[in-house]
């Protein structure tokens, strides 16, 4: 299992707990403690699911974008700006259909593309000040690596901040019809800072708790997986252990039929005799005495 893989499985856990309640305060703008008595455990455990499905959908992919534009010529605004349209055209349905999950709405098709133009020009911003964020971590911390934890929690959370203006526009668009706000209500200072903080440390935990127990929970698969291993061969060896015996068994079974098929009628005739005279013998002795 891949540090990737790891990293989606644990992210997707987090976000389960996080991601109903974070989508509460940016697009219903409840308060935090308010969002969080609203998310029953029952609701997380339900969206798990849902998040799981689509981490697996959405993680390789905009790390795949991400490392083959990191090999291209080209600036990091110039790879912000193609990951972002790349990965938001292809996978807003996904998006799309986790959001209305986790605020338990109704799917339609029509809300796929929903709220497409801020969603794009989010995650453009998100590329573009995440390229320029890892490569001044980088450069401030060459003993890094561009997936350590630390690096990702930082960077992730810059992205966030750089890119929430548009992410709060999202959030505008996707108000419920019938409950939307005004946009002087919706578009509060505390509003957007409550959101936009929560948001974005929600986001750079879960990457970066995926990463750093990514290497612990490899390891762990891996000795897992060399004990089940040794555990199918010592039954290999057991399973043949047992077809030797009962082919050996077999074999002198049939030795021994074969023994009895080569007695003749002759044979048996002469044993009888030998056993008829015996018993004459021993009543001619009984006689005498």
């Amino acid at each position: 299992m891949g540090a990737g893989a790891v990293a989606s499985v644990i992210q997707a856990a987090l976000s389960a707990v996080g991601e109903p309640i974070v989508n509460r305060v940016l697009v219903k703008r409840m308060k935090v403690m308010d969002a969080v008595r609203d998310v029953k455990p029952s609701m997380m455990l339900d969206f798990f699911k849902t998040t799981l499905a689509t981490n697996f959908l959405k993680f390789p992919f905009f790390e795949a974008i991400n490392a083959f534009c990191s090999m291209m010529p080209i600036s990091p605004s110039v790879r912000g700006f193609v990951t972002g349209l790349v990965f938001t055209t292809a996978t807003l349905p996904v998006t799309n259909y986790r959001y209305r999950k986790s605020m338990q709405l109704e799917v339609n098709c029509g809300d796929l593309y929903e709220a497409y133009l801020p969603t794009v020009i989010r995650d453009i911003a998100y590329g573009i000040v995440r390229n320029y964020g890892t490569i001044a971590a980088l450069h401030y911390n060459p003993q890094w690596t561009a997936q350590s934890p630390w690096l990702l929690f930082i960077v992730v959370i810059i992205g966030c901040l750089g890119s929430a203006p548009f992410n709060e526009w999202r959030g505008f668009l996707l108000q419920s019809k019938g409950q939307e706000l005004s946009f002087k209500d919706f578009f509060k200072p505390s509003n957007f800072v409550r959101s936009t903080g929560l948001g974005a440390f929600k986001q750079g935990l879960a990457l970066a708790v995926g990463y750093w127990c990514a290497p612990p929970v490899q390891k762990f698969v891996r000795e897992l997986m060399r004990a089940a291993f040794s555990c199918v061969q010592v039954l290999t060896m057991l399973d043949m252990w047992h077809v030797d015996l009962g082919i050996r068994h077999f074999n002198w079974a049939h030795s021994r039929f074969a023994v009895q098929e080569h007695v003749t009628p002759m044979d048996l005739e002469a044993g009888f005799l030998v056993l008829a005279s015996g018993e004459a013998d021993v009543a001619s002795r009984g006689s005498n005495t």
